[in-house]
């Protein structure tokens, strides 16, 4: 009868396929790279990776990973403490102090190694000394050659 299903030697037509060809990269991973160096060797910096398609349909597209490929990244290595020139000397006559600045060339102190150089010191100055002097005292003999002193 028309329309029933018959064995398949009875049948005067050929077999439709029973599978097809297809492609798919819904169900592939993607490969994530290790992060490279960061752009930076004292500070802020961006350091990037990659992310492949392990799909085997090269026609395909996959699908976008959600995963970053750029990311910000703070290095250390060769951070330094920078000093600025020393100020004058606070005082004109005798011991004063003298300044200078001190900084971590990322600009956060705790970036450097090692101790943080003086940022002031003791200093000693005579440009504006001069001698005071007292009265001299009576000669040292009522009689014949004595000294003064003062």
């Amino acid at each position: 009868a028309a329309g029933q299903e018959q064995p398949e030697v009875q049948c005067g037509q050929d077999k439709p396929a029973s599978t097809q060809v297809c492609e798919s990269c819904s169900g592939c991973v993607h490969t994530i790279g290790d992060w490279g160096a960061c752009s930076a060797t004292c500070g802020s910096g961006v350091q990037h990776r990659t992310i492949e398609c392990s799909c085997p349909a090269p026609s395909l597209g996959c699908i976008p990973s959600s995963e970053p490929t750029v990311a910000a990244c703070t290095a250390v290595t060769s951070c330094a403490w920078l000093v600025g020139s020393w100020s004058d000397c606070d005082s004109s006559c005798g011991t004063g102090m003298r300044t200078r600045q001190v900084w971590c060339s990322s600009g956060a102190d705790a970036d450097c190694d090692g101790a943080k150089p003086a940022e002031s010191e003791p200093c000693d100055s005579n440009a504006m000394c001069t001698w005071k002097v007292g009265a001299w005292t009576p000669c040292s003999t009522g009689c014949g050659i004595g000294q003064h002193s003062r």
